[in-house]
């Protein structure tokens, strides 16, 4: 101890004299002396003014992480809510779709997409194990949306209309028309095989005829959006936008025959 007084007693003096000259400046009510001390709280006062937004800094980062960190959740929780919002919709509308089918139908989930140039196909969770088998139409809310082309024990594959191979005996809903659905190209079908001399009118709706036993009858399939009528050619051209929209797919149903 007394070591450490020799070594550090010029800062020890000078604590100790700077100690009582506070002391005799707070006790002395002299008029200068209160002037003095008026000035040295000012100056005191300036250089501590900027040590004072330290804390608040701090605390304001604080609250800013924790409002960031709330605000992160809240978002999270309102993507969750408008998800669950938008799939309460889509069930709405396959719940009443589904009183208006006259066939047992098994309802599937889309798991996974494949498209290219040519196939264009959807994997479905629903397979041997639940009663699917191959060939057996697939529906949607809105319409026709293929068939299966390959069942496995727990998943199938579905061709879509959008496929090369797509093909559907179809007719007009208004006029009983028919025709064969074949895809043409994007999101577009075509509708092969009318005559030049029968009316077709845009707006048109196609359901399926039942011939060539795969689709049964009257499943809404598309509406013509195009017609062409060339010279010297036997059949018009005629393009139809399918009911379902195959970008946001998600649950389907496989009619059962």
């Amino acid at each position: 101890m007394t070591g450490f007084i020799l070594k550090f007693r010029e800062y020890l003096i000078y604590l100790f004299l700077l100690i009582i000259s506070v002391i005799l400046l707070n006790t002395n009510n002299n008029p200068q002396m209160e002037f003095l001390r008026l000035k040295f709280s000012y100056a005191a006062s300036y250089i501590v003014s900027p040590f004072r937004f330290i804390p608040r800094t701090i605390r304001l980062y604080s609250e800013n992480r924790e409002l960031n960190r709330a605000l992160f959740r809240l978002n999270q929780e309102n993507a969750r809510m408008k998800e669950l919002e938008e799939e309460n919709h889509r069930l709405r509308d396959m719940l009443n779709f589904s009183y208006q089918l006259f066939y047992e139908f098994i309802p599937a989930v889309v798991v996974g997409k494949s498209s290219g140039e040519i196939v264009n196909t959807i994997t479905l969770n629903k397979g041997r194990i639940h009663g699917l088998q191959e060939n057996l139409p697939v529906v949607s809310s809105q319409g026709l949306v293929g068939k299966i082309i390959e069942v496995n024990e727990s998943s199938s594959l579905c061709q879509l209309m959008l496929d090369s191979k797509f093909g559907a005996a179809v007719k007009l809903q208004r006029s009983r028309i028919d025709g064969i659905l074949h895809w043409n190209n994007g999101s577009v079908c075509r509708m092969d095989g009318v005559a030049q001399t029968l009316e077709v009118f845009l707006g048109d709706t196609l359901v399926t005829s039942g011939l060539g036993g795969v689709y049964p009858k009257g499943l809404y399939a598309g509406e013509i959006i195009k017609i062409e009528k060339k010279p010297g050619v036997l059949f018009q051209d005629i393009l139809v936008k399918p009911f379902t929209d195959f970008g946001r797919l998600e649950e389907v149903f496989v009619l059962k025959q």
